[in-house]
């Protein structure tokens, strides 16, 4: 069996979301993208943009420099 460590962005994403009780699919509803892009952000598919840096924070009631986002590939 392969075990896939998280990286720190989803670990404090996913942690912040347990904590408000937030599904992937309310919080991409809530900051305006689809739950497969939002997926593809925490996962460092693809890149955050500050706006969404920014609803994500708003959101799960944090400062945006509270989160360690994911550094561009």
């Amino acid at each position: 069996m392969r075990v896939i460590k998280a990286t720190q962005t989803q670990r404090t994403i996913n942690e912040l979301m347990a904590k408000k009780n937030i599904s992937l699919r309310k919080l991409a509803r809530l900051i305006g993208v689809s739950a497969s892009m939002l997926s593809r952000l925490i996962n460092n598919k693809r890149t955050f943009l500050h706006k969404h840096k920014i609803n994500i924070s708003r959101v799960l009631g944090v400062e945006e420099n509270s989160i360690k986002w994911p550094v561009k590939k």
